[in-house]
């Protein structure tokens, strides 16, 4: 009697593991496909990417990306904050990094500068260098 009273406890035991196990793995698939649902729309918009190259700007180059002015404006904010040197038509866009958080004030300054620069319906080629470390060091965009 007493042994099979130790055989249903290991038996029960084991069952609650292995629904435990299948319900951890159910919830971990069930987030998991939640982010893949919020992340695919965000993904197939994304038709462009900064084209990393060790080489100076060659028009007869057609492996660079092009890129919409609206698309730059959005993405200076963020290339600056990484402290990447910005170039638009070959004027260097400068960098204020104690204003790079702010919403408001100098940093803004940037911003103004590269909207004298920018045409934001035009496009333009994208070149980027990056440093020893591999971090992007540099992009210049050219109006193509």
């Amino acid at each position: 009697m007493l042994n099979s009273l130790k055989t249903l406890l290991w038996f029960c035991t084991a069952v609650s593991l292995s629904l435990g196990a299948v319900l951890l793995t159910l919830d971990h698939n069930r987030r998991y496909d939640e982010i893949l649902d919020t992340l695919v729309p965000i993904i197939h918009t994304q038709t462009r990417s900064v084209a990393i190259s060790e080489t100076e700007y060659n028009p007869e180059n057609s492996a660079f990306d092009l890129y919409p002015g609206l698309d730059i404006l959005y993405g200076l904010r963020s290339w600056e904050l990484e402290e990447t040197e910005i170039s638009i038509k070959g004027k260097v866009i400068p960098y204020v990094a104690e204003y790079g958080l702010s919403p408001a004030g100098p940093y803004d300054r940037d911003l103004g500068f590269a909207l004298t620069l920018l045409d934001l319906n035009g496009d333009y080629r994208g070149v980027s260098l990056v440093d020893a470390y591999g971090r992007l060091a540099k992009l210049s965009f050219y109006l193509n």
